[in-house]
């Protein structure tokens, strides 16, 4: 895609409540990802504006259909120090320790107002709060950053769009709230990962790129990526992708430039240009 139709913005949320991105089930835990993948602001996004067109099936096709058109969502990343993020792979044992946290559940068996057999289970989140090096209780940030050919959609700034969004699962327990930190649209770098301008993040030769790619890295195992899709008939986060293959935290194996990638599958990974 051409420099000069394309802008970049970096981003800075703050959680205003847990975050469940899911990833596995591991038993009776339905685990969390460490980090936001792309696909989740865009179809995020996607719902809040065809909410705000009306909340029609039509209606949400056509937001699905604006938001593709006109940006693309990098993954984001939790930061400890604001500045600096962390890597979902590299720095798990970080992430799962500081910032990830869990809540049980039980599905419930209306006739005998009990708990279903083996219904038990566990939901990971990413906390809103986290203890931070110096010892302090503070509210988690995510670094993240958009592409986009458009200074607003449909009247209304990316920013403010931002801050309607509910991101990942568990919703409707409030879950997924966030307020916008900082919006930077003159940023020449995607938090201190490489060099970022319309056309792309240019990561060097040797470096490593946080997130899951679909090509231009190595070193690290490929493994399948299913992303929630919209369902035209049961709506946003109903339907399974076909799989694809990614790298995650891989580590550029020549001199790159990546973008998110736009196709639904694989939707927001990284994609060499």
């Amino acid at each position: 895609m051409s420099d000069s139709n394309w802008q970049f913005a970096a981003f800075r949320l703050h959680l205003q409540s847990p975050l469940h991105v899911g990833s596995w089930r591991a038993g009776m835990v339905a685990q969390t990802h460490r980090f936001v993948p792309g696909h989740i602001f865009s179809y995020a996004l996607a719902c809040a504006y065809g909410r705000a067109l009306g909340a029609s099936a039509t209606n949400f096709q056509t937001a699905l259909q604006a938001v593709m058109a006109t940006i693309r969502f990098a993954p984001a990343f939790i930061t400890r120090d604001g500045t600096s993020l962390l890597f979902p792979h590299r720095d798990s044992k970080i992430i799962e320790r500081h910032f990830v946290r869990g809540n049980n559940h039980a599905s419930l068996q209306l006739d005998t107002r009990s708990a279903q057999d083996s219904a038990l289970f566990e939901v990971e989140f990413i906390a809103a709060r986290h203890r931070a090096e110096s010892g302090e209780i503070k509210p988690t940030v995510l670094l993240g950053g958009c592409w986009f050919n458009a200074e607003q959609l449909d009247g209304r700034p990316w920013r403010d769009w931002l801050e309607d969004l509910i991101l990942g699962g568990e919703g409707k327990i409030g879950y997924g709230r966030c307020t916008v930190l900082a919006w930077d649209g003159q940023t020449d770098s995607f938090h201190g990962i490489g060099k970022v301008n319309g056309s792309g993040l240019s990561v060097g030769s040797g470096k490593q790129l946080p997130g899951p790619a679909l090509s231009g890295v190595g070193k690290r195992p490929m493994q399948p990526w299913l992303g929630r899709l919209y369902d035209p008939e049961q709506g946003f986060g109903r339907k399974l992708g076909e799989a694809a293959f990614v790298c995650l935290d891989g580590v550029c194996e020549q001199a790159a430039v990546f973008l998110p990638y736009h196709g639904e599958q694989g939707l927001g990974c990284w994609a060499t240009v």
